[in-house]
């Protein structure tokens, strides 16, 4: 049964709270060295400039249908100022936030906004207005095991875009309209809309997917996971705090589940990959903790297998003796370089299995130089 709204779970105060209920868990916040986000900045400024030149600035002297709607999304997202809009002329239903510090535009396609009426285009213009309120950052990871973390982090933070998406428009039917139009092409006149089979049909096509190779290797999820994710937070609790209402199944066991189908796009290859990243990481490091004094004791060993298995195990300590500690370490820390991409969850798992292994080996202060050179690979 729906749950009563929570004590204390009161309306959000301004933007920077609605949209911060609204990120989804796994949509971490951006996390730029200076010399990227100067970059980023530099790359913002041209495309802004290009965009400028080749589109049409949004006013309510020359659009005002489509201007009313943005006062109208920015009402409801409690903007004071709202990015700028552009239309440019592209037949191909897009549209795009660019980000940077605390600037940004949106540039939607003219073929977006022939395709959609004014209230489903107010789903998509919160959606990337989402993005930009988010700082979801543009960064490209172009090579190497880091390009899974990234798309990965891009894939959840379309899960968050959706959700401001949701709240701009105020209607899951009204925003998952305009989701299925995108994924088709096809307007008003071709469309006979249910809601409820529409999200029944697209939960199935996504249980099939999982099963399937799929989306790991795209920036956006596919439409039925995020048809049907954007219907599971329609029915929590949170959403109703931030839509006026009350009730709805507590935020906690939505995410949870939307976590879990999140996990299974592509057969779960991005969560295998972190798995492996993860599993390599813990065996270096576990043999640079035991075998440090030289002696592996048994409590030691069965720890070490507890941790990662009895292969990892067992090939890592043969390395060791053949190699010596110090390949070892490189090697530990070859193996933490990608985990810097990847979200804090993945941190904290590596920081309390160290910690584990140390309180369960007694080996505590060789377990805290291995946090030390965790947070040393990780920041890099």
């Amino acid at each position: 049964m729906p749950s009563q709204l929570p004590t204390g779970f009161e309306p959000p105060i301004d933007t920077a709270e609605l949209v911060a209920r609204a990120r989804f868990t796994l949509d971490e916040p951006a996390r730029l060295k200076d010399e990227e986000a100067r970059e980023r900045r530099k790359f913002f400024q041209v495309l802004r400039n290009q965009k400028a030149s080749k589109s049409w600035l949004v006013t309510p002297a020359i659009m005002p249908a489509i201007a009313g709607m943005i006062a109208q999304v920015s009402e409801r997202l409690l903007l004071q100022t709202p990015p700028k809009v552009y239309v440019e002329l592209d037949p191909m239903p897009n549209a795009a936030a660019l980000v940077a510090d605390d600037e940004s535009i949106v540039v939607l396609a003219s073929g977006l906004v022939e395709l959609l009426e004014t209230d489903e285009l107010a789903a998509i213009v919160g959606h990337e207005f989402g993005h930009a309120l988010l700082d979801h950052t543009s960064k490209r990871m172009r090579e190497g095991p880091s390009v899974n973390f990234h798309l990965e982090r891009s894939r959840a933070s379309e899960v968050s875009a959706d959700r401001v998406g949701l709240i701009a428009t105020g209607s899951l039917a009204t925003a998952i309209r305009a989701e299925v139009k995108m994924a088709c092409g096809l307007s008003s006149r071709h469309l006979q809309f249910d809601l409820e089979k529409v999200v029944r049909e697209a939960e199935a096509l996504m249980l099939a997917a999982e099963q399937h190779e799929g989306s790991i290797s795209s920036t956006h999820p596919e439409f039925p996971f995020r048809i049907w994710a954007l219907s599971r937070f329609a029915q929590s609790d949170l959403f109703a705090s931030v839509s006026g209402g009350t009730g709805g199944i507590p935020i906690d066991e939505i995410e949870r589940d939307i976590e879990h189908h999140f996990a299974g796009i592509g057969e779960g290859d991005a969560f295998v990959v972190t798995a492996d990243f993860v599993h390599e990481s813990l065996a270096w490091m576990g043999v640079l903790i035991v075998a440090e004094d030289s002696e592996v004791t048994e409590t030691e060993r069965e720890v070490l297998v507890a941790l990662v298995g009895t292969i990892w195990a067992d090939d890592v300590a043969t390395y060791a003796q053949r190699h010596g500690l110090e390949a070892v370490r490189r090697r530990a820390m070859k193996s933490l370089h990608p985990l810097a991409h990847a979200g804090t969850r993945t941190r904290k798992r590596l920081e309390a299995s160290i910690r584990d292994f140390g309180r369960r080996t007694g080996a505590t202060a060789r377990c805290a130089e291995m946090l030390e050179l965790l947070n040393e690979a990780l920041e890099r």
